[in-house]
């Protein structure tokens, strides 16, 4: 298998004329994806902030009148803003609104592109895709993977029906997780996705992480919820 630059095409047919089925050609172009760094196409789980400034974390990719996109708590950011994973141009935010009751905003880009995949290091494998998507239950477990803690599991829903005030107001209608032997969340982790591990390589997104009480617990948005507030599809293929 040879993966070419799409203006290599000349180049690439060329050698599949020469070797036939010994060899499959796919075109495509080169990105960085890493966790702080993250190119196109962009992953959910990034880190993402201003230009070289990560402070909090993309949650994953979504469709909103046919186009891809992606999102991140409302505190991150106010609508109209530029988004970057490092270096790297992310989008700009639009819909939020109603703030401190909804904390939830999109990332949106006319020319960036963005694929249903997840930033889960530090385990194996370090990147996985969203083929699903649905509410959580309590008494159930959940994944959480923010740009600073990174990917955490076995997290113990007890609630989904949590309220966290701070200094701004109140948020509603929240998951509310715990693990008290590790830490599942760090100041930078808010907006990180909210999954369950599905096999081998797969994810099924069940919410968004916007605050924590300390390192051992989590709130987090409702995929329901993001879906039906910011008029928006998680993006499963």
């Amino acid at each position: 298998r040879a993966t070419c630059r799409s203006d290599d095409a000349e180049v690439a047919e060329a050698l599949k004329e020469s070797l036939g089925d010994l060899v499959q050609i796919e075109y495509g172009e080169p990105s960085r994806v890493g966790r702080l760094d993250d190119g196109e196409p962009h992953y959910g789980g990034a880190g993402i902030g201003y230009l070289n400034d990560n402070f909090c974390t993309s949650g994953f990719t979504i469709v909103k009148s046919g186009a891809h996109g992606s999102v991140t708590a409302g505190h991150c950011y106010n609508n109209g803003e530029s988004v970057y994973s490092g270096p790297e141009y992310y989008g700009y935010t639009a819909g939020r609104a109603s703030f401190p009751t909804y904390d939830m905003i999109r990332i949106a880009s006319g020319v960036e592109t963005y694929t249903n995949k997840i930033h889960v290091d530090p385990c194996c494998p370090s990147v996985r895709t969203v083929t699903s998507r649905g509410d959580t239950n309590t008494s159930s477990y959940v994944c959480a993977s923010g740009m600073v803690t990174r990917a955490v599991c076995s997290i113990d829903v007890v609630s989904m029906a949590a309220e966290f005030c701070d200094e701004y107001g109140c948020t509603p209608n929240l998951i509310y997780g715990e693990r008290w032997d590790v830490t599942i969340v760090n100041f930078g982790d808010s907006g990180a996705p909210i999954y369950n591990r599905v096999g081998d390589t797969e994810a099924a997104i069940r919410g968004m992480a916007i605050a924590r009480d300390g390192p051992h617990q989590i709130y987090g948005h409702k995929i329901s919820r993001m879906e039906s507030i910011l008029g928006m599809t998680c993006d499963t293929s």
